[in-house]
């Protein structure tokens, strides 16, 4: 016979009374009035405000105040850059100037505006291998320049740095750097040795679209704004970068965004107005001079060539190419202003005609100019003392 279940050994639970009700829950804690702003968070709303102030000085006074006098210089600066290179093309295409060679024709304004602003032989200049523009903006001489395009002796760089690699540390002019990016942590450099020295002056740093995803451009940002280095990162927006679409090759297409997470302001930039570019470099030389650390700029540019003379530039339509000469040329906007000041076609004309003369000399200079002596090759490649 099978056994019957074990009782259970669990004690039984008492009945509750019939009157007796549920214990009410315990009353919960009364809830806090929401607290005021704290500091941290006015502090955060004050640090988004400068990044955005910047832009909005820039919007509130797009264009800068030029006298005719000063226009005239920007109009002739910008001229001799685009008379100059066209001129570099044609040597190039003769065998004269060989390597590569990258004309800035089209971004004049850029650096025309941005250094008429600077302290010429004080603050200090870098960018990538597109830089015959950059050296003629700041005032050195378009013989040295010609002649060390065609690797004469009496180049800049003694014709060992041809297109992509002058310097002139007389007047602050650190490269033409042919890595992609890598004049940005050199800018830096030179950034800190001006705050170092304590001489109030200020380093300009470009680069272009294509070299701003490069990780050391990064790098360079957060210690720029980690030091408070007095530099202005300038992005030369050509809008292909080696051929490339800027859409196609960047998942965030405004640069000027690019330095947020580092604190640090930006500026987006019509870069084919010159009174605009000069506006907005004063907006940003102030703010850095001040001692608040970098600003980033995006110029909004064009180049009418290829990156290079061996570039035939099929990625773009010739109709695009022309809608930017007939409706947006710097050299044009320029000359247009200056008209409806009241400035004569003939001093106009008398401009281009000494601008024309100017670099035919230059370019008869190099031509007629020694090559290096063979011993210059083995000068400037070691350092021997220290």
């Amino acid at each position: 016979m099978a056994k019957s279940a074990r009782p259970s050994a669990a004690k039984p639970v008492a009945a509750k009374p019939a009157n007796q009700t549920a214990a009410k829950p315990r009353a919960s804690r009364a809830a806090k009035p929401a607290a005021e702003p704290t500091i941290a968070s006015s502090v955060a709303e004050e640090a988004a405000f400068a990044l955005r102030s910047l832009q909005q000085a820039h919007a509130n006074h797009k264009r800068y105040d030029a006298s005719d006098e000063e226009l005239l210089k920007f109009y002739e600066q910008m001229v001799l850059i685009r008379r100059f290179e066209e001129k570099a093309g044609q040597l190039y295409g003769l065998g004269l100037i060989g390597g590569f060679c990258h004309l800035y024709i089209g971004q004049e304004a850029v650096a025309v505006g941005l250094q008429s602003a600077l302290d010429e032989g004080h603050d200090s200049v870098i960018t990538g291998y597109r830089d015959h523009g950059h050296m003629l903006a700041y005032g050195i001489d378009p013989k040295v320049i010609m002649a060390e395009l065609t690797g004469r002796g009496a180049g800049i760089s003694h014709g060992k740095g041809g297109s992509m690699h002058m310097f002139s540390t007389e007047h602050k002019f650190y490269g033409g750097h042919g890595i992609v990016g890598a004049q940005v942590p050199l800018g830096a450099g030179l950034a800190f040795a001006h705050k170092y020295r304590g001489d109030g002056g200020v380093c300009m740093a470009y680069f272009g679209d294509g070299a701003s995803n490069q990780g050391q451009v990064y790098e360079t940002f957060n210690m720029a704004a980690l030091w408070k280095l007095p530099i202005i990162f300038v992005v030369e927006n050509n809008g292909y970068a080696m051929g490339t679409a800027v859409k196609r090759g960047s998942a965030e297409t405004h640069f000027y965004r690019r330095g947020t997470a580092f604190r640090i302001p930006g500026m987006d930039v019509n870069g084919m107005d010159v009174l605009e570019v000069r506006q907005a470099a004063e907006v940003a030389l102030e703010y850095v001079r001040a001692g608040n650390g970098p600003v980033l700029m995006e110029l909004k540019t064009y180049r009418y060539r290829g990156h290079s003379m061996s570039d035939p530039a099929k990625y773009r339509s010739r109709e695009e190419v022309q809608d930017m000469r007939d409706n947006h040329d710097p050299i044009e906007g320029a000359k247009a202003e200056l008209l409806k000041r009241g400035v004569t076609e003939e001093k106009i004309k008398e401009i281009d005609k000494r601008i024309r003369q100017t670099v035919a000399e230059s370019a008869d200079f190099a031509e007629t100019s020694p090559e290096p002596e063979m011993a210059e090759l083995y000068t400037d490649v070691l350092v021997e003392t220290y």
